[in-house]
């Protein structure tokens, strides 16, 4: 049997927009999450172009490589660097964004900002990402606890 992928948005409690996109591809055994920046204009615009062009990357290929997704986020990131700075309600949009690929015996994880990849496996949930925020890097540096 091949591998099945469904997937869900939800606005949450506090936004009055939704503005995630997904990208869920069971024949490449690509599924992407991107959020938008809920505080900055263009959100939901950023996390659509996240998706966007890292599907239109990945397009080319049978199998993806870390360094195809890899150059696929980068490429993300520099469209949507780009749309802000040639709109200027744009400027400094963002999106947070984690991705899963599984390649032969191998799963490829991408996170960028807050988005987290997590596996559940005999009842026991292990998050497989670090959050890229100000708090989770002091907190890796010792500089403040948990507490």
């Amino acid at each position: 049997m091949g591998l099945i992928a469904a997937g869900i948005t939800d606005i949450g409690m506090k936004r009055k927009t939704n503005q995630d996109a997904i990208y869920l591809n069971s024949d490449k055994h690509l599924f992407v999450v991107a959020d938008g920046m809920g505080g900055v204009k263009g959100g939901a615009l950023a996390s659509s172009l996240a998706v966007k062009t890292v599907k239109e990357r990945i397009a080319d290929y049978a199998v993806a490589s870390p360094e195809i997704i890899n150059s696929a986020v980068t490429e993300a990131n520099t469209v949507i660097h780009a749309r802000g700075n040639q709109q200027e309600e744009f400027n400094g949009m963002g999106t947070t964004f984690v991705g899963l690929c599984f390649v032969d015996q191998r799963m490829i994880v991408v996170n960028v900002g807050d988005s987290r990849a997590y596996r559940v496996r005999n009842d026991e949930i292990s998050k497989l990402t670090e959050d890229h925020t100000l708090v989770s890097e002091l907190l890796r540096s010792g500089a403040i606890t948990e507490e």
